[in-house]
């Protein structure tokens, strides 16, 4: 199954590496474990992100 989440641990090659998973409410997988990003480096990829959204906007 093709799985896109870069975070999710049983992603590799943009596949699924589970036979089966569970959806919770808003469709993500339950077994999918996600890494603690310290808030400096969170806020300062956001930003760089947002920055380059409101540029690409501007064009």
């Amino acid at each position: 199954m093709e799985c896109l989440n870069n975070f999710c641990i049983y992603q590799k090659d943009d596949k699924c590496m589970l036979d089966e998973i569970e959806l919770d409410i808003n469709g993500s997988c339950t077994e999918c474990i996600y890494p603690d990003i310290p808030t400096k480096v969170l806020e300062y990829e956001k930003e760089k992100l947002r920055k380059k959204y409101e540029t690409d906007i501007y064009k």
